[in-house]
């Protein structure tokens, strides 16, 4: 919904940055979401290190992040990115379902 409306809304065009799961194809974004574009995460094994990775060699063309969920290991990709763009935006997705919100530990900090 937020990819959506934020095309619609402002014209920004999004760069998804996720694990490589044949299981999900996001085919139902690509219809909504004209020119959105995939990135799969190299290594799902480290998937938070690829995403700082590709923070760190895109920022510049980043206007915003968005985060899915309050997960603990989004918070240093969530830091370097304000680090290194205290102007853009972050967005963080909380509309969970139960499944989601019991696999968080919320211990960590």
């Amino acid at each position: 919904m937020i990819p959506y409306l934020l095309l619609k809304q402002y014209g920004i065009q999004q760069t998804l940055v996720t694990k490589n799961d044949s299981s999900i194809t996001y085919n139902n974004l690509k219809k909504v979401v004209p020119g959105l574009k995939i990135e799969y995460s190299p290594d799902n094994d480290n998937f938070i290190i690829s995403e700082l990775e590709f923070v760190q060699q895109n920022y510049r063309q980043m206007d915003g992040l968005i985060l899915r969920g309050p997960y603990p290991s989004f918070f240093p990709v969530l830091d370097l990115y304000r680090q290194l763009r205290p102007d853009g935006y972050v967005y963080l997705y909380l509309d969970a379902n139960a499944a989601w919100m019991d696999r968080i530990n919320w211990q960590d900090r």
